[in-house]
């Protein structure tokens, strides 16, 4: 009866760890940093190894975003610092630039509005920048 009581213990105790750590490693979110070899770096809010939450990616190429990820790509409110200086501050959607937001250019245009799929949805006239 004793061995029984114990084996159900451990048994128990197991099962309770076993649930704690797949939490721990695909629900509960965490903080961490992960590299892309040639690609960037991630560094914020994990669920898993999924971006999720607050974060920042610096790619390799230049650009920085620093704002909100949901499954893995930009999606909420965030900042987008471009290579050549340029600049996205609004809303993000399923990785692209997407409802209201502004770009700063670095020769002091605006264009602010809504944006749709990285494209400006806007009057280019009504920006102070003729195209």
């Amino acid at each position: 009866m004793k061995s029984r009581t114990a084996l159900h213990t451990a048994l128990a105790i197991s099962i309770a760890l076993f649930i704690y750590l797949v939490c721990t490693w695909t629900i509960l979110p965490s903080e961490g940093t992960i590299e892309f070899q040639g690609e960037g770096v991630y560094v914020g809010e994990l669920k898993g190894r999924t971006f999720q939450g607050q974060g920042t990616w610096t790619s390799v190429l230049g650009p920085v975003y620093e704002g909100e990820f949901k499954d893995g790509v930009f999606h909420g409110q965030g900042t987008m610092t471009f290579a050549n200086g340029a600049k996205y501050i609004g809303e993000f959607k399923d990785g692209y630039m997407h409802g209201h937001g502004k770009m700063v250019f670095p020769d002091g245009h605006v264009h602010e509005g809504i944006w749709d799929a990285d494209e400006f949805q806007g009057d280019h006239a009504d920006c102070g920048h003729d195209h």
